[in-house]
C-alpha cells in the first residue's frame, strides 16, 4: 500500500492517543549512568540549546542531616549523585522516553520539555523528519500549542502523547528470601532479571541479594547481605536514599499461619513472620532500611521547571527514595490466620516496612504471583508512585489474572495530616457462582442453619445477584454488582468492573450483608417441608406460613476469625 500521507498540524488538537493531554501529566525521565560516555553536538539553530533552567532550580528548603552508622566492609559503588534529576532529564523524549541527542532534541522554549525528531524517514521519533525546515524560530512543543486553541502546529506531531509519570532510575535493592530446598527460585530470578532490563543503563544503581533459609543458617546468611547494607548507608550518603524490597518466598502453617524457614516437607519448623525478618536480614540491614526511609522523609528539597513553576509531577527525594517492601509469596493463606496476621500488620505499624502484600487464598504457584510482583515491584522502584494503594488498582486494571486464582490483601501506611496511618484491605475478583464480590459468604438467613462457603451458590439476573443456600433452601435478596455498596468498591467501573475491594478483615456486618439486605425467601419445596413437619396448617394459619420469613441467622463477631 502507499504511504500515508500527513499533512501538517494534523494532529492539532487532542494529539495524545495513550493518555489525556493535561497540564499536570508528566514526562518520562530515565537516570543515566555517570561512568557512560554521552557524545556532545552542536544544537540546531532554532533550539534554546542549554535545558540545564528546565528542573535545575532547586530550593533548600531544609537539612538532611543522618547519623552514619558503623563503617561496614566496603564494596566498589560508584558515586550515585553525579546525575542530577535535571541532567538525566535532558537526555530523553517527554514524549516517547527514547534517549534523543542533538540536533534531533528541541527544547520548548515556554515549558522546558524535550521533544524527539526523527533521524531519517520512517524511523523513530515524535516529530515528523525535517518537518520543522530550516525554521530559526523558538521551539514550542505540541502541549503548549494546545493551549492556544485555533493555532496550527507548524510542524507534523506523530507521537502518542505524553507520559503519566516520571520514569527514574533511582538505587534499588532487591532482597530474595527462600528456602534452601527451593529448586529454581522462579520469582526471584524473574523479578531480578526484569529489573536487570531497566537498570541497563546505571547498573550501578542496583543491587541484588539471596538468603537461603535452612536450620542453624541465619548468622551465616545474614553476615552475607553486608554488601547490600553498605549500598544502602551509600545511597543516603550521596542524597539519593535506595527503596528496598524483600520477596519472602516459603511455605506457611495450615493452621497458624506462621511461615516455614527449615525442615523440610516431613518435619517443617516454622516461625512468625517478623521473627524470620530479623533472623535472616540482619539488624544492620534493617537499620540501614529505616535510615534510607528517614533520610528521604527529612529531604526538603523542592525543584521547580524553568517557568517557575512545580513540575509535572514529584521528582523529589522525599517522593521517590527511602520506600521499604514486603512480598508475602506463600503455599498457603498465611495472611488469613488472625494471629499471624497481627504479626504481620506490627511490621507497618512498627515502620519497619511500608506496605506488605500477601495472598489471601491457596493458589500461590510462583508462576501465577510472579506476574504481579514484578509488576508492582518496577511501578514502586522506577516510577515511584506517591499513593501505593492507587497505584497497585492501577496494575490490577490492567493485570489481574492473578484474581482468577486467589486474592490480594494489602497493609500500608498512609501520612494523613502529618499523622501516620496504617490500612489493610483486599482485593478481589467478582466469580460466579461462589464467590459474588470475589468474597466466600456463610451466613444464611435460616435460623439454626450454620451452612459452609460451597454450600453457597449464586445467580444473576439483570446485573443482579442473590445467595441460594444449598442446605436449607434458603434465597437471599438481590443485590447489584455493576456498582459499588457500603461494603464493596469497584477498583474501576470503566477498566475493570468486575473488581472489588473491601476492608479487611471483614467485619461482621460485611458477612451478613445478604442476610440483611430487604426482603428474602424460602424455596416452595423447603416451605412444604416446613409444613410437613409441623403437622400442617388450614384456612388462614397455613397461608400465614406461606409467608413466613425466616429469621436472620447471620454470623456474629465470633465467626469471623478465618477473614474468609
Amino acid at each position: 500500500m502507499p504511504p500515508k500521507k500527513v499533512n501538517r498540524g494534523a494532529h492539532r488538537l487532542n494529539a495524545s492517543r495513550s493518555a489525556t493531554i493535561d497540564e499536570s501529566i508528566a514526562s518520562l525521565m530515565v537516570g543515566v549512568d555517570p561512568y557512560s560516555n554521552v557524545p556532545t553536538f552542536t544544537p540546531m539553530p532554532h533550539s534554546s540549546g542549554n535545558h540545564a533552567g528546565s528542573l535545575a532550580s532547586t530550593v533548600q528548603k531544609g537539612t538532611n542531616t543522618v547519623p552514619s552508622m558503623n563503617r561496614l566492609p566496603t564494596i566498589k559503588i560508584p558515586p550515585l549523585s553525579q546525575v542530577t534529576p535535571a541532567q538525566a532529564e535532558e537526555e530523553f523524549c517527554h514524549y516517547c522516553c527514547d534517549l534523543v541527542r542533538r540536533p534531533y532534541r528541541h527544547e520548548c522554549v515556554d515549558c522546558g520539555a524535550i521533544v524527539c525528531e526523527q533521524a531519517k524517514p520512517r524511523n523513530s521519533g515524535c516529530l515528523l523528519h525535517k518537518s520543522l525546515g530550516d525554521s530559526t524560530s523558538a521551539f514550542i512543543c505540541p502541549l503548549c500549542y494546545q493551549r492556544k486553541k485555533g493555532v496550527q502546529l507548524p510542524y507534523v506531531f506523530v507521537g502518542y502523547g505524553l507520559r503519566k509519570q516520571v520514569k527514574m532510575l533511582w538505587p534499588l535493592c532487591v532482597i530474595n528470601v527462600s528456602l534452601d530446598s527451593t529448586k529454581d527460585m522462579y520469582i526471584g530470578q524473574t523479578v531480578r532479571i526484569n529489573m536487570e532490563s531497566h537498570y541497563d543503563a546505571a547498573k550501578s544503581r542496583m543491587l541484588t541479594a539471596s538468603v537461603l533459609m535452612r536450620k542453624g543458617a541465619h548468622v551465616a546468611e545474614a553476615k552475607k547481605l553486608t554488601p547490600a547494607a553498605n549500598f544502602l548507608e551509600r545511597s543516603v550518603e550521596d542524597g539519593m536514599p535506595a527503596n528496598t524490597f524483600v520477596i519472602l518466598d516459603t511455605h506457611s502453617d495450615e493452621l497458624t499461619g506462621h511461615l516455614q524457614h527449615c525442615g523440610g516437607i516431613n518435619n517443617p519448623m516454622h516461625t512468625t513472620v517478623g521473627e524470620l525478618l530479623t533472623s535472616y536480614l540482619g539488624q544492620p540491614l534493617l537499620g540501614c532500611m529505616s535510615r534510607c526511609s528517614k533520610a528521604a522523609k527529612e529531604n526538603n528539597t523542592v525543584k521547580f521547571k524553568l517557568s517557575g513553576a512545580k513540575p509535572w509531577c514529584e521528582i523529589t527525594t522525599k517522593s521517590r527514595g527511602g520506600r521499604r517492601g514486603l512480598f508475602m509469596v506463600t503455599c498457603g493463606p498465611a495472611i488469613r490466620q488472625p494471629f499471624h496476621f497481627d504479626e504481620v500488620r506490627k511490621l507497618v505499624c512498627q515502620d519497619t516496612f511500608d506496605f506488605v502484600i500477601g495472598c489471601g487464598g491457596a493458589g500461590t504457584l510462583p508462576t501465577t504471583v510472579a506476574s504481579v510482583v514484578r509488576g508492582f515491584l518496577s511501578q514502586c522502584a522506577l516510577y515511584g508512585p506517591s499513593d501505593i494503594w492507587a497505584a497497585m488498582c492501577d496494575m490490577l486494571t490492567s493485570n489481574n489474572e492473578l484474581l482468577d486464582h486467589t486474592t490480594l490483601v494489602m497493609v500500608y501506611a498512609v501520612e494523613v495530616n502529618g499523622e501516620r496511618r496504617v490500612d489493610s484491605r483486599q482485593i478481589a475478583k467478582h466469580s460466579l457462582p461462589y464467590r459474588p464480590f470475589g468474597h466466600e459468604f456463610r451466613a444464611c438467613g435460616t435460623s439454626g442453619c450454620q451452612p459452609k462457603s460451597y454450600d453457597f451458590t449464586a445467580r444473576t439476573r439483570k446485573n443482579a445477584v442473590h445467595l441460594l443456600c444449598s442446605k436449607c433452601g434458603w434465597r437471599s435478596a438481590k443485590i447489584r454488582f455493576d456498582a459499588s455498596n457500603e461494603y464493596f468498591t469497584q477498583l474501576s467501573h470503566d477498566k475493570a468492573p468486575l473488581l472489588f475491594w473491601h476492608h479487611f478483615p471483614p467485619s461482621p456486618a460485611l458477612q451478613n450483608i445478604f442476610v440483611s439486605r430487604g426482603k428474602s425467601v424460602l424455596t416452595p419445596v423447603v416451605q412444604q417441608l416446613m409444613g410437613a413437619a409441623s403437622g400442617g396448617e388450614t384456612g388462614k394459619d397455613e397461608r400465614a406460613g406461606k409467608r413466613r420469613r425466616g429469621s436472620s441467622g447471620g454470623i456474629g463477631d465470633e465467626d469471623t476469625m478465618d477473614m474468609n
